[in-house]
């Protein structure tokens, strides 16, 4: 029988936690964890699809771009942050009206 080393035994209780840890918050929330997966799904998704490109986009390489490519930029930036504004606030709103 092949024994693990001991960094892949550290990772694999690492799994294992995290997957226990998100199966007891399904348990434990019941009808309320569809709400919170959404409010996390609503803010990450925006985050990270809308907001965080641009904006990297901007500070990494904002001297480089032209003043199209930075007027673009900023309007997707604007735009990730109103739909991630909205999103969180359709799931807030259907949240406390349950």
């Amino acid at each position: 029988m092949a024994a693990f080393a001991p960094r892949e035994l550290a990772r694999s209780l690492y799994r294992l936690a995290v997957a226990g840890i998100i199966a007891a918050a399904a348990c434990g929330l019941g009808n309320d964890f569809e709400n919170i997966s959404a409010l996390v799904g609503a803010f990450s998704n925006g985050v990270i699809a809308f907001i965080l490109p641009p904006f990297l986009l901007l500070r990494l390489k904002g001297s480089h771009l032209g003043c199209a490519e930075k007027a673009l930029n900023v309007g997707l930036l604007i735009f990730g942050v109103a739909c991630t504004a909205f999103a969180t606030f359709v799931v807030l709103k259907n949240m406390v009206e349950i």
